[in-house]
């Protein structure tokens, strides 16, 4: 009975999915055409995180009965910060079935702000690794994403990779963008390809810093930029990197 429901689930799901429009609200919206294979693999990662003060976005990495769910996303210094300063005492993750876990942070990266977090409930679901895409993409390449703006419903935008190797702190941290305007509260959704790769994580806020690399290799600040008309990611070398330092094999 318990497999039946979670079939019917699953059939209801794919119902649920809205047809892939720019800048479409996928909980609400009334279109009944369906994704593809990969962009419906995206939809099924997607959740959102809330912290006591905050609210982003994230992707299950890979659940297995040995690892549990392992949830990537993105955590800002300033949340990270609250985090360490209150205990640690409130990770909520909410599935994009809508059940809800708490979790706790097992690996982050201070000047890129990926993070790794690891759900405590275990199961016996499968969800394989998600496929990290590395080789140097085009410039005009299609990219979507998934995320959960000012913590609402599923949002999904689509468009393409417009600029490479924006730093964005004086730590190095860079980031490539594609043309879609990213909404408060998506940090931390995955970017992907149209095989469903990840490619990216995005980084959303409503202005950032820029730096640039002088001739002694000084990392000097140019101004501040609002983040309008475009979408900015840490990319997918850096991702694979910190999957790398931190024991996750690809």
């Amino acid at each position: 009975m318990k497999l039946l429901r979670n079939l019917v689930g699953c059939m209801v799901m794919s119902i649920m999915i809205a047809v892939g429009f720019r800048g479409v609200d996928l909980i609400s919206s009334s279109y009944a055409s369906g994704f593809s294979l990969a962009k419906q693999n995206a939809l099924i990662r997607s959740v959102k995180i809330d912290s006591m003060t905050s609210s982003w976005s994230g992707l299950i990495y890979e659940k297995n009965q040995e690892s549990g769910f392992l949830i990537l996303t993105i955590i800002h210094k300033e949340t990270m910060s609250e985090l360490v300063s209150s205990g640690f005492p409130y990770i909520m993750v909410t599935m994009e079935s809508g059940e809800k876990h708490f979790a706790g942070v097992i690996a982050w990266d201070s000047c890129n702000e990926v993070a790794m977090i690891k759900i405590a409930e275990n199961d016996r679901r499968y969800i394989p690794k998600i496929r990290v895409g590395n080789e140097d993409l085009a410039y005009g390449f299609p990219l979507f994403t998934m995320g959960h703006p000012l913590g609402e419903g599923l949002h999904y935008a689509e468009g393409v990779m417009s600029s490479k190797n924006t730093i964005i702190s004086d730590c190095g941290a860079s980031t490539d963008g594609f043309s879609s305007t990213i909404l408060p509260g998506s940090t931390g959704s995955g970017v992907y390809d149209n095989n469903g790769r990840l490619i990216g994580l995005v980084i959303a806020t409503s202005t950032f810093q820029v730096y640039n690399q002088n001739q002694s290799g000084e990392i000097i600040s140019v101004g501040s930029v609002p983040q309008s008309g475009m979408g900015l990611y840490i990319p997918a070398d850096t991702i694979s990197s910190f999957l790398a330092r931190n024991g996750y094999r690809q």
